[in-house]
Parts: C-alpha cells; sequence; structure tokens
C-alpha cells in the first residue's frame, strides 16, 4: 500500500526539511499499523479482548498526542505570519480554509496552542504555558482534544470570576486535569461545579457573578445551510427565555389540523417565532447604517416561476418557497444586474403592511385565523392572502395574522385562504372535508349565523 498522494515527502518538498522527513517517516508508520490490524488472519480481529483493549487504548494516546504537532503548526504559522501568505486574518482562518475544518475544530486549535503551549519570547526565554497541568495531560496522551477544549473553556470562565484567588483556579486545574481518565467532556463540566461547591462550601462567591462570568452563547453556520446554537445563560436570562419560549412552544392543535411536530420542533419553531418577530419590529440597531435585514438573492425567472434556488448574503441555498415565505414578511429591494453582475438599476417597494395596518389586523383578526388556532396576535405573522409575487396588494383586504405553524404548512396541509366580507375564510382539502366548506375562525364570528359568503373581487 502507498502513501496517499496528498501526503508530501523529501522528493517533494520544496527544500530539504526535517519536518517533512519526520512526517514522511509517520506515514509510513501508520501505513504499517493500518496494514497490521486491517490483516484478516493476523489482524486486530484475531486479538482477544485484552489485546484489542491495549491497542485501543494505546491508539488513542498516539491520537491524542498528535495535538502537540497542531500546537506546533499554529506556533509556527503565527510566529512567520502564514496567514499572510495565504491572504487571510488570522491563523485560524487558514486552518478552515486551507485544510477545510469547520470553525469550532479551528477554535479548538486555536485555543489549545494558545493556553496550553510553551512559546518563546523575543528575546528566546520559554514561556510556560498558561494552563501547565492541562498541558501535561495533553503532552501524555492521556486527554482528548474534545477533554483539552473543555477543560481550557472551564478555565477561562472561572478566570473571570473575581472571587477565585490564583491558588484556588490552580487546584481547581489540578483537579480537573487528573481526573481527564475518568471523565468525558461533559463530567468534566459537572466535575468543574462540584469544585467550586468545594471551594466556596458557605456560599461566599454569590451564584450571580458565577453565572455572570460563566454566561456564554455560541453559533456558527453548518455546511448545508443550517445554524447549530449552544450556551449557557444567566438564571435571569433563562426565566425570561424559558417563559418565551414555553408558551410559544405549546402543541396547536385543531379540531382539524392536529400538530405532530415532536417537542424540539416545536421548541425550534418558538425560537423562530421569536427571532421572526424581533426582526420585524423595526427595533433592532442597524448594521452599517441599514437597518437590520435578511438579504436573498433571486433571479426575475425565480420570481416569476416560482422554480430554483435563491440565495442568502452568505451563500446559503434557500428554495423559492422558502425565500417567498421571507419575503412575505419584509420591505423588498429589487436590483437589477447586467449578465456580468454590474448593477444597473436599483428599486424599491413596500411589501410589509405598515404600523396601522398591522394595528388594524390585530384589532380584526386578535389572533392567527386559522380556524382553531390560539395563537395571540403579538406572535403571529402578516400573511398576503393573495401572494405579493403573484400581484397581491399589501392592504388590509389581502392580508390576515397567521401564526408561524400555520404560515409554514397551511398549503402542505391542503388548506387554502380566501377574503370574502373583508374576513379571512379558511377552505379545507377535500380528503377533509369533501364539500370544501369555507371556515371563519370562532373569534372572527358576529353574533348570530354567518355562511359563507362569496369571495371578494380582487383588489376589494
Amino acid at each position: 500500500m502507498t502513501a496517499p498522494p496528498t501526503t508530501p515527502t523529501p522528493s517533494s518538498a520544496p527544500a530539504a526539511s526535517s519536518s517533512i522527513e519526520a512526517l514522511a517517516e509517520l506515514d509510513a508508520a501508520l501505513e504499517r499499523v493500518i496494514t497490521a490490524t486491517g490483516d484478516e488472519l493476523s489482524g486486530l480481529a484475531s486479538e482477544d479482548h485484552q489485546v484489542q483493549t491495549l491497542f485501543l487504548r494505546g491508539f488513542e494516546e498516539v491520537r491524542n498526542r498528535m495535538a502537540l504537532v497542531d500546537n506546533h503548526i499554529l506556533t509556527a504559522a503565527d510566529r512567520t505570519v502564514l496567514s499572510d501568505h495565504h491572504d487571510h486574518r488570522t491563523s485560524g482562518d487558514v486552518l478552515r480554509e486551507v485544510v477545510n475544518l469547520d470553525a469550532h475544530t479551528a477554535q479548538a486549535r486555536v485555543r489549545s496552542e494558545k493556553y496550553v503551549a510553551e512559546h518563546r519570547s523575543m528575546t528566546g526565554e520559554t514561556i510556560p504555558a498558561q494552563f501547565p497541568h492541562i498541558a501535561a495531560v495533553q503532552q501524555s496522551g492521556a486527554a482528548t482534544p474534545a477533554q483539552v477544549d473543555r477543560l481550557i473553556r472551564i478555565m477561562l470562565r472561572l478566570a473571570k470570576v473575581a472571587a477565585f484567588s490564583d491558588d484556588q483556579r490552580a487546584m481547581a486545574e489540578r483537579i480537573l486535569a487528573s481526573n481527564v481518565d475518568v471523565l468525558n467532556p461533559t463530567e468534566l463540566g459537572q466535575l468543574a461545579d462540584q469544585i467550586r461547591d468545594r471551594i466556596d462550601p458557605d456560599g461566599d462567591i454569590p451564584d450571580e457573578d458565577v453565572n455572570e462570568a460563566t454566561r456564554r452563547a455560541n453559533w456558527g453556520t453548518n455546511p448545508d445551510g443550517t445554524l447549530w446554537f449552544n450556551g449557557r445563560f444567566t438564571a435571569e436570562a433563562g426565566a425570561a427565555i424559558t417563559t418565551v419560549l414555553d408558551s410559544l412552544s405549546r402543541r396547536n392543535d385543531s379540531p382539524d389540523t392536529p400538530d405532530t411536530r415532536s417537542a424540539e420542533q416545536r421548541r425550534h419553531d418558538a425560537v423562530e417565532t421569536v427571532f421572526t418577530h424581533a426582526l420585524n419590529s423595526n427595533g433592532l440597531p442597524a448594521t452599517g447604517g441599514t437597518p437590520a435585514t435578511v438579504i436573498i438573492t433571486m433571479t426575475q425567472d425565480q420570481v416569476d416561476t416560482g422554480r430554483g434556488t435563491a440565495r442568502l448574503a452568505d451563500g446559503t441555498a434557500v428554495s423559492t418557497g422558502t425565500a417567498f415565505r421571507l419575503a412575505d414578511q419584509a420591505t423588498i429591494c429589487s436590483v437589477l444586474f447586467s449578465p456580468t453582475g454590474a448593477i444597473l438599476d436599483l428599486g424599491r417597494s413596500c411589501r410589509i403592511a405598515s404600523p396601522n395596518q398591522t394595528i388594524a389586523l390585530y384589532s380584526r383578526d386578535k389572533g392567527c385565523s386559522f380556524p382553531g388556532c390560539t395563537v395571540p396576535a403579538k406572535w403571529t405573522q402578516r400573511h398576503h392572502v393573495t401572494s405579493w409575487q403573484t400581484g397581491g396588494r399589501t392592504d388590509i383586504a389581502n392580508l390576515t395574522l397567521v401564526c408561524h405553524f400555520h404560515h409554514h404548512n397551511f398549503e402542505r396541509l391542503g388548506w387554502a385562504c380566501e377574503m370574502r366580507g373583508g374576513l379571512p375564510w379558511w377552505i379545507p382539502p377535500a380528503d377533509k372535508d369533501p364539500d370544501q366548506t369555507p371556515r371563519l375562525h370562532q373569534r372572527l364570528h358576529p353574533p348570530g349565523n354567518l355562511d359563507p359568503l362569496e369571495p371578494d373581487p380582487p383588489g376589494s
């Protein structure tokens, strides 16, 4: 078995290099390990469980020690400003662009080099690792990169707690590092909480101070355009968040459309509802002189046909259906491009309900207008009954309030909406009502019985 073609060898290096030669030797040794462990007759499958376990642990230690090479790579990159050579701002950017690491992995390697690697001063003196106990378990191979990064982040948060002394932080680091052989990254975080309680058995360090110092929120975009998010919130922020999200993530059953979403999906939709509400409230700070805006790029053909793929500002692909749903809640700015990408014309047409129109909708619909829905008006979205891309006007006679769930799902569920007598009537699918009798939300019924009227003429 030959080495992979991407592996540098002394002959392919631009000049004699001890680092490249050592890498080639490592690659050759790895080939021998791959061959030896994978052999059907004499490989790991032929060994007893004791040998397999011994190899598993030993190989993991070797793999963990690869982080030391990562540290050296980044130290050299910073010292020689490798980022300039690749036209990037930081070494983390180089890792993402040159070797295609995701942002989380790249930042973890940057933190490792910064906090647990030794450095040299301008005069050649050795600068010890900032977290020596974590450095020791990394050097021995006892800690995985995930454990090392969790320990670093724990110590950085403890460093923000003013009530902790330097000796107490050093003791916490020593205890945490000594447990990497028995605790995974999550359990190390739990141990950190226990250590804090031991250091402060009488509660002299206020929880508020610790929570304030360890608060965090992180997010990023996955390769497929979806978003990951995690964090740790203070008790005060947590109370506000759970109060809002618990209210918005309740099941939204109605007699004809049971809510089939999982609890996780309902919580996701609740978060989207909150942020969509914030985006549409016109209360967000401007960025670069422009109100906070979701930018979508579509061709005129995509607008006309509803087919194809639109693009968000960061290049993420979304369906034209998703783009239309976003645009239904937005101010549209049209930009005409030439075939070469030059801007030929800039126009602007308002597609979003004005504040006065929204107040009128709140007053009329009082909440989601879909039959049986109980979502209040303040958590709804404004929906064009006749879509704007097909000529629907932005006026009260063509608008109704719908919640996130029904705005995104009524068409998929087979429902349609029509304005009749200035009110939004919903037509069920034939499999639910063969006669497809239009239905009006109970809260919109005036006193007495109201039979369905004829559809309002366009523009009335």
